[in-house]
């Protein structure tokens, strides 16, 4: 795999809209409920856990703690 050039730039633009959205209000809020972060987007909960993992894949994401836990964003990004 290439080098990236322009690091937190280039991975934020290779998040879909819906991610961003989704990472913005983890960051707003970092114990914001699946029920929560879907009723703030106006969608469905069931796709929320896709763009979570998704976002935990791409590195911008860390889970703390089990189901009483919480997302962190991570800066690095």
């Amino acid at each position: 795999m290439g080098g990236v050039t322009g690091g937190a730039i280039d991975a934020i633009d290779a998040l879909t809209k819906r991610q961003k959205e989704v990472l913005k209000l983890i960051a707003t809020n970092t114990t914001i409920t699946y029920t929560e972060i879907a009723e703030a987007l106006g969608i469905n909960e069931s796709p929320i856990g896709k763009h979570i993992n998704a976002l935990k894949t791409k590195g911008f994401l860390k889970r703390h703690g089990g189901t009483q836990g919480y997302c962190e964003v991570k800066s690095n990004n």
